[in-house]
């Protein structure tokens, strides 16, 4: 199983990141309801890429917001890690 560290809604993506270096995360996961979480998400995998840190965290990404085609096509295609 997981051990989740839940960090609330609309975190900026340096909370995440410290609290993933913090905790030793394996991943870092992310969910959106509304149609501007996937802009947010494709921003944070950005940031994730120009900090040189994509490598170290493989991204999970769900929520309503989401298709399966987003995920595997458009984010997969920008992020430098692995996107699940």
């Amino acid at each position: 199983g997981y051990n989740v560290v839940n960090l609330g809604i609309k975190q900026p993506v340096s909370a995440i990141l410290e609290a993933a270096e913090e905790h030793r995360a394996d991943v870092i996961g992310m969910s959106g309801l509304l149609v501007k979480s996937t802009v947010i998400m494709k921003e944070n995998l950005q940031e994730l890429n120009q900090r040189k840190m994509a490598a170290d965290f493989p991204v999970i990404l769900g929520g309503a917001a989401l298709t399966r085609a987003y995920v595997e096509q458009d984010l997969h295609e920008i992020y430098e890690g692995e996107v699940r």
